[in-house]
């Protein structure tokens, strides 16, 4: 009893003591509706005192003090299937398309294990229906994405470690063992934020995106910057699960977004038992300013064979794009003596599109695809290389004068068949033509007009060359010593009128003109061709004569003269 009286007395002047003290101290703020008076104050308006009172030292609210050990921030977090929560050892276990969300950091798995104490998480995978493991972790960073088997992460230290890790870093794909990962801190006050670091112990680096690599480079250490750096310890190219002999000491691998320089990785690989183990399109990349890059490749086998590729892409908004491409490659092969002769086949490659509005008056474009020595079916081992017969170039230049009725047009044809090894080129293939021109025709007319004001005058004249070659000799000293070249120009001149009223005349001339650039010029040569010789004997047995067989009774030689 005593104790409940005590309690009574000490909660009556609790309460006594916050009356008197709301009633002593004012409140700091009002409220904001006015309120009319009535009776003999009517007219007039007041403002009464808020009956809160929000003075901070003397509020009935208090500050929420919170753990220097807590998060920045909230921990969003739950699934679809089924949560339970463990008060006693403070961590909620979640199941089914799980997830937990912190600042920039998402993580999702089909089972997370969010524990209070230490602020780590835990995911991995599940068994579903059949007991096969489904929904593995996916871990997501800002940019930084990356897939694992099973992974732990410490929101409070940004550090976190990753198994079977799957990650791409631009074109670059990395497959680690085991990754320790360490989240980029956000700057307080400031926009940007500290780099993603990722070490990793035997992972592989390579552009294959298959579930097995089929190629790559292994090293037992690696460190990464995502979008940044990698850069890896001793490391071994490795094939099919297979190492190889070739053994790089270290490497720095540019990951940086957008147009850098940088080292491209092989394409593909391939096993030769003529050139043995041989990696292709392995080079470098060079960005040439804001609208042209070039990249240099190469094709390298272990038994003597090489090539290099130069090939460049531009592009300048409404102006133009396309590529080039030039390859040479160096093909060894053992003759019937045992010796090794080399064969330099040539793939010579160029698109070029010009946009509408580029210019008023000019158009270039097309497309050219020349091969020597059966580039294609020789150096590639794909089917289409393989199984193309027919090559085909179309390329041309136009130029039209909008004050003025002449225009101008140069162009490249090519035919290539892979099978016949016959090439047909025409170049160049110029032209230059007038419109219809009436040169005695009056600017201002006065009077009548005369018969010869409708006298017309067209001109057109043309340029060729054709060669007709294999592809062995293709550029060659014996291409052009064989190739035909030519020019015509033709002239058209006529007029219409009417003669005696009854009768109308359209009389014309046309003039055409051919120049041959090489000649053939016959020459005989009298000197009589002897065959066999008969013997012929006297009765005597004594030689008389002797009968010759006459071939030719001369020889008709033809010279073919190039001149330009």
């Amino acid at each position: 009893m005593k104790a409940k009286l005590y309690f009574a007395i000490f909660f009556s002047w609790a309460i006594f003591s916050l009356s008197a003290q709301a009633q002593t101290e004012p409140p700091t703020r009002r409220d904001s509706i006015p309120q009319r008076n009535t009776g003999r104050s009517a007219g007039r308006t007041t403002v009464p005192r808020d009956s809160f009172s929000v003075n901070n030292q003397d509020s009935l609210l208090f500050n929420i003090k919170y753990s220097q050990d807590s998060l920045d921030a909230q921990v969003d977090y739950g699934s679809n299937d089924s949560m339970y929560l463990d008060v006693r050892n403070r961590k909620v276990y979640l199941w089914g398309d799980a997830y937990a969300n912190y600042t920039t950091i998402s993580l999702k798995a089909d089972y997370i294990v969010l524990d209070w104490a230490t602020s780590i998480v835990t995911a991995s995978g599940w068994p579903d229906s059949v007991g096969n493991m489904a929904g593995f972790p996916e871990f997501a960073d800002g940019e930084q994405k990356f897939n694992a088997d099973s992974m732990r992460y410490n929101f409070q230290t940004r550090k976190g470690v990753v198994y079977d890790v799957t990650t791409q870093q631009n074109d670059v794909v990395v497959k680690g063992t085991r990754s320790k990962f360490i989240s980029g801190e956000q700057i307080p006050g400031d926009t940007t934020r500290a780099n993603d670091i990722v070490f990793s112990e035997g992972a592989i680096f390579t552009t294959c995106t298959a579930d097995e690599p089929h190629f790559g480079i292994r090293s037992a250490k690696q460190k990464v910057i995502p979008n940044k750096l990698a850069v890896v310890g001793p490391s071994n190219l490795e094939i099919m699960g297979i190492p190889t002999p070739l053994w790089l000491p270290f490497g720095f691998f540019p990951l940086s977004k957008g147009r850098s320089t940088g080292l491209l990785f092989p394409s593909d690989y391939e096993y030769s038992d003529a050139w043995g183990f041989g990696l292709r399109d392995v080079g470098w990349f060079f960005p040439l300013g804001d609208n042209f890059n070039l990249a240099v490749r190469s094709n390298l086998y272990l038994k003597n064979r090489w090539g290099v590729t130069v090939a460049s892409d531009y592009r300048k908004r409404y102006k133009f794009s396309g590529n080039l491409q030039l390859s040479v490659e160096s093909l060894p092969t053992e003759n019937a003596e045992g010796t090794i002769d080399r064969s330099m086949p040539i793939r010579f490659t160029w698109s070029h599109r010009q946009d509408r509005a580029a210019h008023p008056s000019i158009t270039l474009g097309g497309s050219i695809n020349i091969q020597t020595s059966n580039f294609n079916s020789r150096v590639n081992n794909d089917a289409y290389s393989v199984l193309q017969n027919q090559l085909n170039s179309n390329f041309s230049f136009n130029k039209v004068w909008q004050d003025k009725p002449i225009s101008f047009s140069a162009a490249l044809n090519h035919s290539q068949n892979s099978l016949t090894r016959t090439v047909n080129l025409t170049f160049p293939n110029l032209q230059f033509l007038t419109q219809t021109l009436y040169p005695f025709k009056k600017k201002e007319r006065t009077g009548q007009e005369k018969w010869y004001e409708s006298v017309t005058l067209r001109y057109t004249a043309d340029a060729r060359s054709a060669f007709t070659t294999a592809d062995t000799t293709l550029f060659t000293k014996e291409m052009f010593e064989n190739g035909q070249y030519g020019m015509r120009q033709t002239a058209t001149s006529g007029t219409s009128f009417k003669l005696f009223k009854f009768f109308n005349l359209n009389p014309g001339v046309n003039f055409e003109e051919v120049w041959y650039f090489n000649t053939l010029r016959k020459e005989f040569d009298p000197t009589i061709v002897i065959g066999d010789s008969t013997l012929v004997f006297n009765p005597d047995s004594t030689l008389s004569r002797y009968v010759y067989d006459t071939l030719r009774y001369g020889t008709l030689n033809t010279l073919k003269t190039v001149w330009f």
